[in-house]
């Protein structure tokens, strides 16, 4: 029996917001993007790609996947009509 893992269906929506564009930064996570030296192509490609979701109540979720180099990226977002990124590391 192929289960559905935990939290298949907001990866999904994520990813489907993310390869829509569907992004909106807050001034937290620009100044770490800035920090990290992070573009929006690396976020993107982080949501898209992403190889685990899980929830971070109230209404976050950490969504982990490699940026456009290979490395390690973890993003905190809000999903609200799109993806709010609240911030990175």
């Amino acid at each position: 029996m192929n289960e559905t893992p935990p939290h298949a269906e907001p990866l999904r929506e994520i990813q489907g917001y993310a390869g829509a564009g569907r992004i909106v930064y807050s001034r937290h996570a620009r100044q770490r993007m800035y920090e990290r030296g992070a573009l929006e192509a690396d976020i993107v490609c982080v949501l898209v790609g992403a190889t685990s979701c899980e929830a971070q109540p109230p209404d976050r979720w950490k969504v982990s996947g490699e940026d456009r180099d290979g490395d390690p990226l973890v993003v905190i977002l809000v999903i609200e009509n799109g993806v709010i990124v609240v911030t990175l590391f």
